[in-house]
This record gives C-alpha cells, structure tokens and sequence, in this order.
C-alpha cells in the first residue's frame, strides 16, 4: 500500500514541477534532494505523517493528499535552510551545490508547497486553500524565528533548559504540529479533535 502512495505523491510531485514550468536542472535537484535524508529507506516521511492523521479521523487520503506534498515540500526547503545556516550535513546534495543554487533550491520548494495545495477541492469562497495555506505560513513564521533565535543561542554563553525545549518547539516541534493539523484538517476533524491531534504533533515533534 505504502508503495502505491509513494508512487501517487512522486506522480503528483511531478505535475506540480511540470505545471510550474520549472527548469530541468530545477526539476534535477529537487528529485535527488527528496527523501535524500532518509536513512531508513523510507520515503516521504512527511506526507505519511499529514495522510496518517487525515485516516486516524476516517477522513479521505486523496482530499490530504495535497496539504502531504505540500509538506513534504516545505519540510525539505527547511532543512536545506538549516543545513546551510548550521553548516553540516556535507553529503547531502544540496550541500554539494553552491549556497547561493542551494538558497534558490529552498526557496523554489517553499512556494511550490503552496502550488500543491492549490488543488485543493474548490468550495464557494476557497475557505479550505486559506485555511491550509494560514497553517503553512505560521508553520513557516514560527520555523524561521526558531532558526533565527538559534543562532542567537550561537552567541550565548549560556542557554537554560527551558529556552533550549522552547527552541526545539518552534523548529521542529511547529513542523510536526503542522502536519498533524494539516492532515486532521482535511480529513473534516472537528475544531477539538484538530487541536488535540495539533498539540501531539507539538510533542511529537519536541
């Protein structure tokens, strides 16, 4: 089954590229920068984690599938974004490229992100594209101020425990929070089941 969904979201991600008339060596570099983290052979971890929490709420995969690849998206441009702000993770590829190839790499997977959700099911006043494409933007928001206060940290002699847990919340705590939210969203959860499911994305992700 995981098979079929990865070949359904690498289909999807290619009509996504495609539409966007992107360049081939674009097109190249995103393709060999997917999933090239994974260490355990597994494929858009991302994308499963947003559809994985559409399915726990009996919600419809094919309607998440947008708002998974729309995560998968920017979860890649924002560890290429912290790869090059911390400087590690040299085997990577897009660590291999020039900073300034791999800045346009993120940059170019960050607006793709909501690209793909453009194709989200249209209803009368596209309540669900603003809703899912909010989600995205404080996700965004509250990731690059985590990144930025990192490397104030940089500066410090100092950082309590509190401050570090704090950090890790706006990093990757706000990624899998999103995730989850994104997924129970579509999936029609109700306003407190898409909180609870928010608030275990948080943990999860700390």
């Amino acid at each position: 089954m995981n098979l079929q969904l990865d070949q359904v979201i690498t289909a999807e991600i290619n009509k996504i590229m495609t539409r966007s008339q992107l360049s081939t060596e674009m097109i190249v570099m995103i393709n060999s920068s997917l999933n090239a983290d994974s260490e355990t052979g597994e494929l858009f971890k991302w994308a499963h984690l947003t559809l994985m929490n559409c399915e726990c709420i009996s919600g419809v995969s094919e309607v998440a599938l947008p708002g998974a690849i729309a995560m998968e998206l920017s979860s890649l441009a924002i560890d290429i974004f912290d790869d090059i702000q911390d400087q590690d993770n040299d085997e990577l590829p897009w660590r291999q490229i020039p900073t300034a190839n791999a800045l346009n790499l993120a940059s170019c997977l960050s607006m793709l992100s909501y690209e793909a959700i453009s194709t989200l099911p249209d209803d009368r006043d596209n309540i669900l594209y603003r809703k899912i494409g909010q989600l995205l933007s404080h996700m965004w928001i509250t990731c690059s101020d985590g990144q930025f206060q990192e490397a104030l940290f940089d500066t410090r002699e100092q950082v309590t425990l509190d401050q570090y847990f704090e950090l890790v919340k706006r990093k990757s705590g706000s990624l899998t929070a999103c995730a989850c939210k994104i997924g129970a969203t579509l999936g029609g959860g109700s306003e407190s089941l898409v909180l609870q499911l928010e608030q275990f994305g948080t943990y999860l992700g700390i």
